[in-house]
């Protein structure tokens, strides 16, 4: 359940948003994205944020949506080539 999750707001965020310029902007990641994250995911699925708040051991969502985001990073991040 935990991947499937994650790789649902994966595929969104790279639809929604210029993916390569978010990993690196940490403004547009915390204001944009993580409130993306929270008000599209989290807000009104108290299911998921429960399990997912046991799986990234947190009880605040903002940090909840903060550490999905870099879960996320990292994974797009092992992905990429390198040159």
């Amino acid at each position: 359940m935990f991947k499937s999750i994650i790789t649902i707001i994966k595929k969104d965020l790279e639809k929604s948003f210029d993916f390569n310029n978010l990993v690196d902007d940490a403004f547009a990641m915390h204001f944009g994205v993580c409130q993306y994250i929270r008000n599209k995911y989290l807000w009104g699925y108290p299911k998921n944020v429960k399990k997912l708040q046991k799986i990234f051991d947190t009880n605040d969502i903002d940090t909840l949506s903060n550490q999905i985001w870099h879960k996320i990073k990292e994974d797009y991040q092992s992905s990429k080539p390198k040159i």
